[in-house]
């Protein structure tokens, strides 16, 4: 009523279903490429604009409707992009590979009349070329992206009907790929600077960069564009500032044609951090500050080719040392391989086996900001400043060896927590000479750059030579051999070496000088023949080296204020027998070891002064003065019937004595000779022996000591078999004592006749005849006693008879009477006598003749009465 109002009934529902639009047979939706979407042009750039976005036109057939009676039709276009094509299942293996895509979104809409006659959707504002199909432009594509698109009509009742049956079946459209998109530029990095370094690059607020290739649309870049980072600006900012800090603009040079130097003061306020760039494609946002900020960042559309991404943090100064390099020489115990030492771990107790090194140390400004390159590389480099002349170095070294020469790079990376850097350069040839002065250098640099050389420093390697010891301890002593040998035997204290000096080399020189006993009576001519020999005599002759290590104590600093290190005496025993009536002077002088190289092999190094003694004079030589000489025999008158010789005066034997040395045989081949070797208290000392050799009688009319004046030094001795010294028999009268020594004789026996014939056949002599004449020999007394087994020879004795040869012929005998008293006249040939007149060495003074008979006819004979031994 008009007062009250009821409830509402239950709601019926009422279903009116129309038949959804149907495309037409055989329908297909076309995608066809419109262009990319440019950013708008800027006056005087070179470079096409980049392209922002890509567009494409759908075109489809209309789809019809069933049943209409006007009104419109709602078409809707959707999208999607393809991620993966083939994408496998590790899940679900029996499953085949599958394009991965993203979820279909609706793209737009398109409204179209339905046309009365044909009940299908048209375009109102389409020509009527294109009045069966419709059209849509898809703004917006994604570049470098493949797309694939779909489209389905339903009958425009209510936007919001939400039924599902209301929408026709999609047609589809193949895959489309819109066009490629610019690539998003590299970042710029930081080049290598060459070496050497450019002045530009050595300053601080510089840094070397490469943009590598930079996406341009032209397929090559315009000839009148300028230098890259073109088209797009160098920007940059601290590399610890924060995400939304401004971005400054600078500009670059080219260095060559891929490395462009940033050289700005701005730049310095970020030494200790370093600084990030990056390229920005749109200059015109910042181009009256100068300054990026983030809110000019989105003043420009997006698109993939608009800015790159930040560098890595850039170090804007050269390196820098911290501290600068110093140089010291010191020691260090020799080691397997020669390379950087920590001088903590190097024992500092003294050694022998030491090597001198050149230790350099220096600290490194580190970086602070964790992020840039450390500095991890140093070399270093040298030169000759000192110790060759300017013509000397040419001929040395053509190429100029006062040059600076470096040393190969070496990696070693410093930080804020260990900044400082030791190496050490083994002081060797052919970098370091001993004997010159060097300058050092060293610089240092990250894997990009190189800071400046440092500041030379200077060492020196010249070493003067070593000092004579205070005190000296130096004597030169004669030392007696057994054998009368003399040596001598020099003694000295160490010289004091230079402070790099790790071994003294020392030489001992002599001087010899004879110092005959009657030299003053040479006669001119023999001085004149020995005036090259005597002038030789006052020259030094080295004999002898000695080499020492100087004890050094390893990573010490080599300071010439340091004291010396204790070296014990050194000595030198001359060991060749020195020559008899020769004086002597020594002399030792020293240097260190390899202390010169620069002076030519030829020329040697420096010695220091030497230490020199007194002359020193040996003995004279000892001689063998004993010739031998025959002891003569007789017959022993004390029993005539017996052919019995004794020794004759002075010396005694008994009729023993000569019955047992067989003195009586006249056939035995014997001599008896004195051996006074065997009594003189100095020749006793020593061991003698008795040599002969064959002496065959010849022509000698000037009485050579062998026929034919044949060298005595050419000829063969012999030793004998048997020699035997008997004692000399003293005889005691009654009441009287034996008076003086007895005297030492020598029983020679035992000849080898075989050496006779040989020498007979050897010089063609008549052998009966010389036979004849008897067997002859010399005999000389060898002594074994003098230095190094010298052996003292005597002269040899003149010829001795060894046998008596017989009387071949009987005597003839002629009787007359003298004054009423009948004489014997007798005579024989004598062999020897004959030999005598053609050999004048032979001595037939001492052979005598005696004389016996008998009366045989007469009864009371007493026998042989012996008559007197006649010369």
């Amino acid at each position: 009523s008009s007062w009250r109002v009821s409830l509402w009934a239950s709601p019926a529902e009422a279903a009116v279903r129309l038949a959804a639009p149907t495309a037409s047979e055989g329908a297909d939706l076309y995608v066809r490429s419109m262009g990319v979407r440019d950013l708008p042009h800027v006056e005087d750039d070179p470079f096409l604009t980049p392209a922002v976005a890509d567009r494409a036109l759908l075109t489809w057939p209309a789809f019809a409707a069933s049943l209409w009676g006007g009104g419109r039709m709602e078409y809707e276009i959707q999208r999607r992009t393809i991620l993966q094509r083939g994408r496998p299942y590790p899940d679900d293996p029996d499953r085949a590979p599958d394009n991965d895509t993203t979820p279909w979104e609706v793209a737009g809409v398109v409204i179209g009349d339905i046309d009365d006659p044909s009940g299908k959707g048209l375009d109102p504002k389409a020509s009527e070329y294109e009045a069966e199909s419709l059209n849509f432009v898809c703004e917006d594509l994604m570049l470098s992206t493949e797309y694939q698109f779909r489209v389905r009509a339903r009958l425009l009742f209510h936007p919001d009907s939400g039924c599902p049956e209301e929408w026709s079946e999609f047609v589809e459209s193949a895959w489309h790929m819109t066009s490629t998109a610019a690539p998003v530029p590299s970042p710029p990095a930081e080049a290598v600077v060459p070496d050497p370094p450019p002045e530009s690059l050595l300053a601080d607020g510089s840094v070397l960069v490469t943009f590598g290739q930079l996406p341009i649309r032209e397929e090559e870049r315009p000839s009148e564009a300028p230098p890259p980072p073109e088209p797009y600006q160098l920007q940059f900012r601290g590399a610890d500032e924060a995400g939304d800090a401004p971005w400054h603009v600078v500009t670059s040079t080219p260095l060559d044609s891929d490395r462009h130097l940033v050289s700005d003061e701005r730049l310095l306020q970020y030494a200790a951090t370093g600084i990030r760039f990056r390229l920005w494609r749109c200059p015109w946002t910042c181009k009256e500050t100068g300054v990026q900020t983030a809110q000019d960042d989105t003043r420009v559309r997006h698109f993939t080719a608009m800015e790159s991404e930040s560098s890595r943090p850039l170090m804007v100064v050269c390196p820098r040392f911290k501290k600068d390099p110093t140089a010291a020489v010191m020691f260090r115990a020799l080691q397997p391989s020669v390379k950087a030492l920590d001088p903590r771990e190097v024992s500092e107790t003294e050694v022998d086996s030491t090597s001198l090194v050149l230790h350099l140390e220096w600290t490194v400004d580190a970086l602070k900001s964790a992020a840039l390159a450390p500095i991890c590389l140093h070399q270093i480099r040298y030169r000759l400043v000192s110790g060759l002349s300017s013509e000397e170095a040419n001929s040395q070294d053509p190429e100029g060896i006062h040059e600076w020469r470096t040393f190969k790079i070496f990696e070693r990376v410093t930080s804020l927590d260990d900044p400082t850097v030791v190496y050490e350069l083994p002081i060797a040839g052919p970098h370091f000479l001993m004997g010159a002065d060097y300058e050092v250098s060293v610089r240092i640099g990250s894997r990009s750059r190189w800071g400046q050389w440092s500041p030379p420093v200077h060492f020196s390697l010249a070493i003067p030579p070593p000092e004579l010891p205070s005190p000296a301890g130096f004597s030169a002593e004669k030392v007696m051999l057994e054998d009368g040998a003399v040596f001598f035997r020099i003694k000295w204290n160490a010289f004091r070496p230079h402070h790099l000096s790790a071994k003294l080399e020392y030489r001992v020189r002599m001087m010899r000088v004879t110092r005959y006993k009657y030299d003053y009576r040479i006669s001119d001519e023999m001085a004149a023949r020995s005036r090259e020999s005597l002038a030789a005599q006052g020259r030094w002759h080295v004999i002898g080296s000695l080499s020492r290590s100087v004890p050094r104590k390893p990573g010490v600093r080599c300071s010439p204020e340091e004291a010396p290190p204790e070296m014990d005496a050194l000595e030198l025993l001359y060991d060749i027998a020195a020559d008899p009536e020769c004086g002597y002077r020594f002399a030792v002088d020293a240097k260190h070891e390899h202390c010169d190289q620069l002076t030519p092999p030829e020329t040697g190094e420096a010695w220091s002064s030497a230490l020199e003694s007194e002359e020193l004079v040996t003995d004279p030589p000892k001689k063998n003065w004993f010739v031998p000489s025959q002891v003569s025999l007789e017959v022993s008158p004390l029993d005539p019937s017996r052919d019995e010789l004794r020794s004759a005066f002075p010396v005694v034997f008994s009729e023993g004595t000569c019955e047992e040395c067989g003195l009586g045989d006249p056939e035995s081949a014997m001599l008896l000779i004195y051996a006074p070797w065997r009594a003189a208290a100095e020749a006793s000392r020593w061991p003698h022996r008795i040599e002969y050799a064959p002496y065959i009688p010849a022509a000698n009319p000037l009485r050579l000591p062998v026929p034919g004046d044949v060298d005595e030094s050419s000829l063969e001795w012999y030793l004998p078999s048997t020699v035997e010294y008997p004692s000399e028999d003293a005889i005691e009268a009654a009441g009287e004592a034996p008076q003086g020594e007895r005297a030492g004789l020598a029983l020679v026996r035992g000849f080898d006749d075989n050496l006779w014939v040989e020498a007979m056949r050897r010089l063609g002599v008549h052998l009966e005849q010389t036979q004849a004449l008897g067997q002859f020999v010399r005999l000389r007394v060898v002594r074994e006693g003098g230095p190094e087994g010298l052996q003292l020879f005597s002269s040899p004795s003149r010829p001795m008879l060894l046998r008596i040869p017989p009387v071949e012929a009987a005597p003839s005998v002629a009787i007359w009477a003298v004054a009423g008293r009948f004489c014997a006249a007798l005579w024989w040939p004598w062999v020897a006598a004959r030999a005598a007149e053609t050999d004048k060495n032979l001595d037939t003074g001492t052979q005598v003749h005696q004389i016996r008979m008998r009366r045989p006819l007469y009864e009371q004979d007493a026998g042989w009465v012996l008559g007197p031994v006649r010369r």
